[in-house]
């Protein structure tokens, strides 16, 4: 049996400038993170594709991506108040990876996502936060802050009180 990896046989696919957007999606899910292929201009090239599905596959890769420029462009986009609001959400899950370091510009992201209008960024936000909030102080005020925003005991939550509450134990938690 050959034992080439499968991403070997799609990575010229993926190199083909020619090749459709939609392909494109479909064999970036084939090849790992990790492949030392997978460079930063190929995946910015994907990231400034017109296909929302292209998009959203080249954010799950550098989500797992050992690239260093990596946690920057997550960054980038899950802070971009104009970008898809489900491409900032996985953007916002990559950054988990870089919390746990050194990288108090990931922590400043995470928090500014804390503090957004939109509930499901600051759920995604929390789920990064989850494990590395106890280790990372200003990180950990910050979420400790969203839980006072909560209702008040006693008053009728919503759904998404609930599910924001689970998220915040969670996160203080390191579960």
């Amino acid at each position: 049996f050959d034992k080439t990896p499968a991403s070997k046989y799609v990575m010229a696919i993926l190199k083909d400038e020619n090749r459709p957007p939609g392909l494109l999606a479909q064999t970036l899910r084939l090849v790992s993170p990790t492949d030392p292929e997978l460079t930063v201009d190929l995946l910015n090239r994907f990231l400034g594709s017109q296909e929302p599905r292209l998009r959203l596959e080249a954010v799950r890769t550098l989500q797992g991506s050992p690239l260093s420029e990596a946690p920057a462009i997550l960054r980038r986009i899950a802070s971009d108040e104009k970008e898809d609001l489900r491409l900032r959400s996985e953007a916002a899950v990559g950054l988990a990876t870089s919390l746990t370091g050194d990288n108090p510009a990931s922590t400043e992201t995470i928090v500014g996502l804390l503090r957004s209008s939109e509930p499901t960024l600051r759920t995604e936000a929390l789920r990064a936060a989850r494990g590395v909030a106890a280790g990372n102080a200003p990180l950990s005020e910050k979420v400790r802050q969203a839980a006072k925003e909560l209702p008040p005991a006693g008053t009728r939550p919503t759904d998404e009180d609930r599910a924001l509450a689970e998220e915040i134990a969670l996160a203080l938690t390191g579960v």
